[in-house]
């Protein structure tokens, strides 16, 4: 604390509070104090002065008759507007000159100033304020003129009437001392000062400047009550100098010690936003840490700036006058007297209607009051595993019953759930086994999809009641969270809660007429709606789906993966193959639309032609030779050569081309058999044949003959 106090300093020292070291009379000197008795011999003295004397005949007694002028006179400062008719009237009465006061150093409550007025005043009336001296006695002389005693020319009406007066004025001459704080009212606000009623016919004068604020606006007008501290009187004017600042600073002291003191609040006025925090009015400027405003973190501190404000003092410094304040403390004492009280009223098994402050993944809070209460999870519905947001929104009104209240920790437990009907209780007779409800999709899983049929009851789809096809299924493919779906009643299991529901169940199974809509060898047009390695799916129709096994993609005997042959959402026309009702399959083939290349072979080519192919595998047995259109032949080793050949690979080699006579198709099999061996030999017949022909003088001789042979094979 003492940190903050060094970082934000607030020095309200007044230079001229040094002057104020201890109490002063700013009277008279005299050291006679103001009696009731003093004052009902000057105001007797007074009003013989100011009495006309007439002659009175030789020999009369001498009557005393009150002077109406006096009575006015002695009634003029009762009321402010009437005083400058007094005083206007007073030269029209004789008066003798006024006693010079003495200084005393009696402890007046108002300091005496004369009454500022537009009219001169000959014979200014002395203030109760100003301590006279002592009226001389008579003189021996003046006794023998004729001058009575007071006893004998006081009147006793004219004593009733100014005794009243004085009886009534005799309150407010209290003792007034300098540093004094009093409450005075404004009489007039000037230029340069401000003119307030102190008293006794009395004003003082305060420096406009004290009534400013930062835009230069005066604050204050004629009849407010404002208090100012009694500081001296002006020479010059022989005013009454006071001060509201220093009034209000000594008053704010006194409040920062008595509510350090008595542990009490303070109020004040938020001025400024600083460093750290609020510089809080009070009298004097406070500090308030941002942390200390509220019990929570305040984003906006400038939006508090001119709010009136309680707050505790947590630290007061009365040599430098600086102090701390705490809102926070008493907004929590506050709220701790309200939670009590709200716990007081708070019984077990009540049901209350109490509106969501926050949701969590574990539970929701509540507003009590002062006081929060939490749901847990497990009591905002008879739903298992469902997140409170799903039933529950902030700001909402909602039915809870107390379950728990500790009064120590003050935490209340409450259950919405237990404050509603469990649905389970009657799902038998509103949810009968095959009957069809109405729901809405609120969690999609692997294995299936879950149906919200009301609050509490919620049943669950397979992924094997989702269709009637045996195919592999996804309920995304089916459904999505948030849809509105109709599914029929299939299992009720009471003990565990659990109902199973089906959406292929309301809908006809098209598997018993399946063999009479797709029969095998027609063609049929579908969707592909999903690619696996083994071959692809095709959509058929609503419910049936059928599968294009990857043997039947293509006439390639080493076909490539599905999707290089076909796309999702691609539609394509295919051959029935076959269907199975029982097992809920159809086999399509997509390569059956076009003339297989064992076809098309078969159709151009005959036993004993010649093929040239390309060979692709050697063997121990032979070589295997590519004839194109993914149909190979092979060439036995005891066809390659018409010597014998022990070795395969010695004589030939992978991916040579090569010539051979087709000697046997196999249609069943599918296998063509090729010989070289039975080429060569032909070629060798045809030679010699050429030979032969040709005349012996031709000079061709036999053994160039053969090694040309040797070389063609």
């Amino acid at each position: 604390m003492s940190d903050k106090k060094e970082e934000h300093p607030v020095n309200n020292t007044d230079p001229k509070d040094k002057d104020i070291k201890e109490k002063k009379s700013f009277g008279s000197d005299v050291e006679d104090e103001l009696t009731p008795i003093n004052v009902r011999h000057i105001f007797t003295t007074y009003i013989k002065r100011i009495e006309p004397k007439p002659q009175a005949a030789v020999g009369e007694q001498k009557v005393s008759t009150p002077a109406p002028e006096s009575r006015v006179e002695a009634e003029a400062p009762k009321t402010k507007g009437e005083e400058p008719r007094a005083a206007a009237e007073a030269p029209k009465i004789p008066v003798e000159p006024a006693v010079e006061p003495a200084k005393s150093t009696a402890e007046p409550a108002q300091p005496a100033v004369p009454a500022p007025t537009p009219a001169p005043s000959p014979a200014p009336i002395p203030s109760l304020l100003e301590q006279p001296q002592a009226a001389p006695m008579p003189t021996d002389q003046e006794n023998a003129g004729g001058v009575k005693e007071e006893k004998e020319d006081f009147d006793p009406d004219i004593d009733g009437v100014f005794m009243e007066l004085i009886d009534e004025y005799m309150p407010r001459t209290e003792s007034v001392e300098i540093g004094d704080i009093i409450e005075a009212p404004v009489l007039e606000v000037r230029p340069d000062c401000v003119l307030v009623d102190v008293g006794d016919k009395t004003e003082g004068m305060v420096d406009i400047a004290e009534f400013m604020n930062k835009n230069a606006d005066v604050l204050v007008s004629p009849g407010e009550i404002v208090e100012v501290m009694i500081e001296g009187r002006d020479e010059k004017s022989d005013q009454v100098v006071l001060s509201h600042r220093r009034a209000l600073r000594k008053m704010a002291v006194e409040r920062l010690q008595r509510a350090t003191q008595e542990k009490i609040p303070i109020r004040g006025k938020i001025m400024d936003v600083v460093r750290g925090g609020l510089i809080v009015d009070v009298g004097i400027p406070c500090f308030m840490p941002a942390s200390q405003l509220d019990t929570s973190r305040v984003e906006d501190l400038t939006a508090w700036v001119g709010r009136e404000i309680e707050a505790y003092v947590l630290d007061f410094d009365l040599d430098k006058r600086r102090a701390v304040l705490s809102r926070r403390l008493l907004v929590q004492e506050d709220l701790q007297k309200r939670r009590q009280a709200i716990l007081q009223t708070l019984k077990v098994g009540d049901v209350r209607t109490v509106r969501i402050k926050s949701i969590l993944d574990f539970g929701a809070f509540v507003n009590l009051g002062a006081l929060d209460g939490f749901i847990p999870r497990e009591e905002v519905s008879h739903e298992r595993g469902s997140h409170p947001s799903m039933f529950l929104k902030e700001d909402q009104e909602v039915k809870v019953k107390i379950i728990k209240v500790d009064r120590e920790t003050e935490k209340v437990t409450l259950s919405r759930k237990q404050a509603r009907l469990d649905p389970w209780t009657r799902v038998e007779d509103k949810y009968p086994v095959n009957s069809i409800i109405t729901g809405r999709v609120v969690s999609i899983t692997n294995f299936g999809a879950f149906v919200q049929i009301e609050e509490g009851l919620t049943g669950m789809i397979h992924v094997s009641n989702l269709s009637w096809d045996k195919g592999p299924k996804r309920p995304e493919q089916f459904m999505k969270e948030g849809d509105i779906v109709k599914a029929a009643v299939l299992e009720l299991v009471m003990d565990n809660r659990k109902m199973s529901l089906g959406l292929k169940q309301i809908t006809e199974d098209p598997w018993v007429t399946i063999e009479g809509k797709f029969t095998p060898g027609l063609k049929a047009k579908g969707v592909v709606t999903n690619l696996t390695d083994f071959g692809a799916f095709v959509k058929l129709d609503e419910n049936i789906e059928g599968l294009i096994h990857i043997s039947n993609i293509t006439w390639d005997k080493n076909p490539q993966k599905p999707n290089k042959y076909l796309k999702l959402g691609q539609e394509v026309e295919s051959v029935i193959l076959k269907t199975n009702r029982d097992g809920r399959r159809i086999s399509l083939g997509l390569k059956q639309l076009l003339k297989s290349p064992w076809e098309i072979f078969m159709g151009t080519h005959r036993v004993g032609q010649t093929v040239e192919g390309v060979i692709t595998r050697i063997a121990s047995f032979g070589a295997f030779v590519d004839l194109g259109e993914g149909l190979e032949g092979l060439l036995h080793v005891s066809q390659i050569s018409p010597e014998r050949v022990e070795n395969p690979n010695a004589v030939l080699k992978e991916g040579e081309k090569i010539k051979c006579k087709i000697i046997k198709i196999s249609d069943g099999g599918r296998k063509i058999s090729l010989s070289r061996k039975e080429l060569l030999q032909e070629e060798e017949k045809r030679l010699v044949r050429e030979y032969l022909k040709d005349d012996v003088k031709s000079g061709v001789n036999v053994g160039d003959l053969l090694r040309q042979m040797n070389l063609k094979m």
